[in-house]
């Protein structure tokens, strides 16, 4: 990304797959934080045996998962880079079908105030 010194290149950070990896939020100190571009934030409940099966269809709201601590502290450190933009929900999930959509927009919206607040507050945004 920084040896190809173009203003249109930058990385997309998905927490499950950081989580998936045990990539510690410490190794993002390496990335400027104006060159990421998009986070998308998720969380497990088990033990991973097939990471694309968790990954495509077991994926739930970050907070719900077993792996909290590790997503807020890696939205508090994309923060203490420099990140100042969007984060977004990735929690394909194939129990929420069967849910009403209405318990699955409170659980996001639930999801998404408990991200916020792993925010500092000099990140936050009203």
């Amino acid at each position: 990304m920084c040896l190809a010194d173009r203003e249109n290149v930058g990385l997309g950070v998905d927490a499950f797959h950081v989580l998936a990896r045990s990539t510690p939020p410490a190794w993002f100190d390496a990335v400027p934080g104006d060159r990421i571009f998009l986070v998308q934030l998720a969380d497990y409940l088990w033990d991973l045996d097939d990471t694309v099966e968790t990954s495509g269809h077991h994926r739930v709201f970050p907070s719900e998962g077993n792996h909290g601590a590790i997503v807020a502290e890696l939205v508090a450190k994309l923060a203490s880079i420099g990140y100042a933009g969007d984060f977004m929900l990735d929690v394909t999930n194939d129990d929420y079908l069967h849910l009403p959509a209405v318990a699955v927009a409170t659980r996001a919206r639930n999801a998404a105030r408990w991200a916020m607040d792993s925010l500092p507050p000099s990140g936050r945004s009203t």
